[in-house]
């Protein structure tokens, strides 16, 4: 003789309770929303991430903090900014400095420019030259 007892409750009435007992796990764990935002914010700041602000499969590549790239991309962005602004505003500065300057020394100027023409082909596959002028 068997002393067996065989229940069967249905998932209709099983998987509400389970739902709401997930439930009220999750909301319990998150009674204090500011202090999980402000885990989340650390942990994405102090998150180790490659040169470029991302995070390579390659562990050894993540080498910076998140916090260190975003600030580092966003003073870039800032300086070459500024240095394009300045230069847009002081371009006829530039060229007339220029223009004297290689009037002054026009042998000099072409050693430089002759090197610098040398040294490239040397060491680039591809080569280009273009020389114009605007005026």
């Amino acid at each position: 003789m068997s002393s067996e007892v065989q229940v069967n409750i249905g998932q209709d009435l099983i998987g509400p309770i389970v739902e709401a007992k997930i439930q009220a796990a999750i909301t319990s764990s998150l009674t204090n929303p500011k202090d999980l935002v402000n885990e989340m914010i650390t942990r994405i700041l102090s998150q180790k991430c490659d040169a470029e602000g991302k995070v390579n499969s390659y562990s050894s590549y993540n080498k910076y903090t998140m916090v260190d790239m975003v600030c580092r991309n966003a003073l870039q962005r800032a300086t070459k900014a500024a240095m394009e602004e300045w230069v847009s505003e002081n371009t006829k500065l530039l060229k007339d400095t220029l223009k004297k300057q290689i009037a002054a020394s026009p042998a000099k100027f072409a050693k430089v420019f002759l090197d610098g023409l040398a040294g490239s082909l040397k060491s680039s596959w591809a080569f280009k030259v273009s020389i114009g002028t605007d005026d």
